[in-house]
């Protein structure tokens, strides 16, 4: 646990957003399951509120908390696919990029990119038309998310 009395507070209280300056009380930097449990404990025990940060790239600052704990899982990085159930099991701290980086292997090159071309696309329509005429549907296929 670091505390706002440690030398290293400043540098983990750090969100991507420089304009978002919240002060927790505590951060657990999370190395696995039982630091993340312990941390929980922590919070539920001092009555503390709890935000949970995991690649601290988050616009709106919802990966820290003033006087609350941070539970930082940036250090809990890892992806497993399992390409038979087009599953991939990712770690709190996984960036997309190393997401997308393991799926390659199984020819799922694009998996993000195309999910959030879906998404912005969508929204262009939405915008255009109106919330309720937008007749875009997400299709999963073995490459990822596609639109029809």
């Amino acid at each position: 646990m670091i505390a706002s009395d440690d030398p290293d507070y400043d540098s983990a209280r750090k969100l991507f957003n420089a304009m978002i300056d919240k002060r927790p009380r505590l951060i657990a930097q999370c190395v696995d399951a039982a630091d993340v449990i312990a941390a929980i404990n922590v919070a539920r025990e001092a009555g503390l509120d709890v935000a949970v940060r995991c690649g601290a790239h988050n616009g709106p600052g919802l990966g820290s908390v003033d006087d609350g704990l941070v539970i930082d899982l940036s250090a809990l990085r890892g992806v497993i696919v399992d390409p038979n159930a087009r599953i991939a099991h990712v770690l709190g701290g996984t960036l997309l990029g190393e997401v997308d980086h393991a799926a390659q292997a199984f020819g799922a090159r694009r998996a993000f990119r195309d999910h959030f071309h879906y998404r912005r696309r969508r929204a262009d329509t939405r915008r255009r038309r109106g919330p309720h005429d937008a007749q875009a549907r997400a299709v999963t296929s073995g490459t990822g998310v596609r639109t029809s």
